[in-house]
């Protein structure tokens, strides 16, 4: 996915978070959700992104609350 295909999505998702595979050409697909924190600006100009996998989603979830 390039800068635009990923914001797109976020802003889609804004209120209901979707898990999604994150294929890579040299490493192995990820599966989880993109997170948009106060750093995101900074990190999406890197082309850097926020994933959490899906094994730690619910973890995430109860330290976020």
């Amino acid at each position: 996915m390039d800068t635009t295909s990923i914001e797109k999505f976020l802003d889609l998702s804004a209120t209901k978070q979707k898990v999604v595979n994150v294929h890579f050409k040299d490493r192995s697909t990820i599966t989880g959700i993109f997170v948009a924190l106060r750093d995101f600006d900074e990190l999406k100009a890197k082309n850097f992104w926020r994933v959490v996998n899906v094994k730690n989603i619910k973890q995430w979830e109860q330290k976020r609350i």
